[in-house]
């Protein structure tokens, strides 16, 4: 059934295509990789899988009715007797109205909503209800995969009021039926989520951002989010944030509810915040630190605090990333460090990137955890550029692991 509904979905696409015809992208990446591993008590690992991934964006002369799909395929060539994989991701039409801010869009789509993100197969539309009010809805059938709790029906909508440039408010509601819903004393079979977002700007120099969503059937807060940003000066920028996760009611409706079981008291916990500085125009520094709390139902806690550098000036570009992460456990105290430096001269482009972990005491006989990159591409024509990279990494739990791939990457205006 998933497949014929991915052909009616390709034949709808094409279709409209075909009739858009006043301007068509079509980028194709195409990747054959290899990989070879080797884990300790365990025979080696050949792998060889060739992706594809499509994408083809579509519209008419005056931009108004417009198409857009993105679809992947994969075959591991080092075993013949494996069936291929792939799904279309996204394949939608939409429809700009002239005024309102308004739309519809009908297909396979991403529909972003305060309590998350949803994949479905079905209609959406929004506009605004003059200056300050804006109103969206959708509707349809979500997505399913092999493992996937997911419900018959899914439907919500969002109403959102907007003083531009200081302030807007939102508050959005979901149900999907059909779904297995885990409360402490049952199974209910609907997922029910109210959620609320606020963006706040009282001065050019700062802005306030809150996210939170409630879950309906569990009667509980699952998730809460809260930033602020301070921009003394043009090239300063001071931020601050707290994350609270509760996964009884964050996870009542897991994909996989016979294996996965939230811990009733289960949570994570974070605050931290950064400076980003821009002293001068090529180079840009960011200082980062956050705590970590987690408690399932035993409390883990951990700190991680470093810097980040970046030094852009064409063409060339590099940066230095370090951290400290020093928590309860053991696997929670190392020094994380990553670098990398890219370029592009002519039609060539060349990266080499180093990452590693280094643990304050041994993990099975192993203090480090390295890996090391390189990629080298050429722009054979305007539309064609081929690239191919190679990796190595070791790390506590796997003595070896090569990696390497060639990409094929096409993108043309028709």
């Amino acid at each position: 059934m998933k497949k014929i509904i991915g052909m009616l979905h390709l034949v709808l696409i094409f279709s409209t295509a075909a009739a858009l015809a006043a301007e068509t992208n079509i980028s194709s990446t195409t990747m054959l990789g290899f990989n070879e591993r080797s884990v300790p008590g365990f025979p080696e690992e050949f792998r060889a899988p060739l992706n594809q991934f499509l994408t083809i964006n579509a519209a008419d002369s005056d931009q108004k009715l417009s198409l857009s799909l993105y679809g992947w395929g994969r075959l591991q060539l080092e075993d013949p007797s494996k069936s291929g994989d792939g799904d279309l991701t996204t394949g939608f039409i939409n429809y700009r109205f002239p005024k309102s801010n308004a739309y519809i869009r009908a297909g396979r789509f991403y529909e972003f909503q305060i309590t998350g993100v949803e994949q479905l197969d079905g209609v959406t539309a929004r506009t605004d209800i003059g200056k300050y009010v804006g109103l969206s809805v959708f509707g349809g059938a979500p997505v399913r995969t092999e493992l996937d709790n997911k419900g018959d029906l899914i439907y919500g909508g969002k109403v959102t009021f907007k003083v531009p440039r200081y302030l807007e408010v939102g508050i959005s509601a979901l149900r999907e039926d059909g779904v297995a819903t885990i409360t402490r004393d049952s199974v209910k079979d609907t997922r029910d989520l109210l959620g609320g977002n606020l963006f706040l700007s009282p001065h050019q120099m700062v802005d306030i951002h809150a996210n939170a969503s409630y879950n309906l059937v569990t009667e509980g807060l699952q998730e809460q989010r809260y930033l602020v940003n301070f921009r003394p000066m043009d090239k300063v920028q001071v931020s601050a944030d707290y994350r609270d996760y509760r996964f009884e009611h964050y996870f009542a409706s897991t994909n996989m509810p016979w294996l996965f079981s939230p811990d009733p008291e289960g949570k994570l916990r974070s605050i931290g915040g950064n400076i980003n500085l821009r002293p001068f125009q090529p180079f840009e520094l960011t200082l980062l630190y956050r705590h970590y709390r987690k408690a399932e139902p035993d409390i883990v806690q951990f700190d991680r605090y470093g810097f980040q550098t970046r030094y852009f000036a064409k063409p060339f570009t590099a940066g230095v990333h370090y951290y400290r992460v020093d928590g309860d456990e053991s696997d929670l105290k190392y020094h994380e460090f990553y670098a990398f430096g890219e370029t592009r001269i002519g039609k060539t482009t060349a990266n080499l990137n180093v990452s590693t972990h280094v643990y304050d005491e041994k993990i099975y006989d192993e203090k480090l955890d390295l890996r090391i990159g390189a990629s080298l591409g050429y722009q054979v024509t305007k539309e064609l550029q081929v690239t191919g990279g190679v990796s190595y990494g070791r790390n506590p739990h796997l003595n070896d692991d090569v990696t390497g791939t060639i990409w094929l990457t096409y993108n043309a205006k028709i």
